[in-house]
């Protein structure tokens, strides 16, 4: 066996499909949501969820709780930093 498959189980085979299909069946209609408020393809959507799934698209913002995470990162950087080296 390789490195990847040394640990695993077989009893964590069917798991481990339930939680994929799980996420597929979230991930998939909200990627093609998405593609179409970008005024985008659906196929377009579908693509990218495929991207995502594979690693591709590592820092991609695909959910709202994501983007939210940029804003405040945005604003941090953009905004609070150069206001705190300000002297008093």
């Amino acid at each position: 066996m390789n490195s990847l498959t040394s640990g695993y189980q077989k009893e964590w085979l069917r798991f481990d499909a339930v939680a994929g299909l799980t996420t597929a069946a979230v991930v998939i209609p909200k990627s093609m949501a998405f593609a179409i408020i970008a005024g985008l393809p659906v196929q377009a959507g579908l693509y990218v969820a495929g991207l995502l799934r594979l690693g591709f698209l590592a820092n991609f913002i695909s959910d709202p709780v994501s983007f939210a995470v940029f804003l405040i990162g945005y604003v941090t950087v953009n905004l609070a930093l150069p206001l705190a080296a300000r002297p008093l």
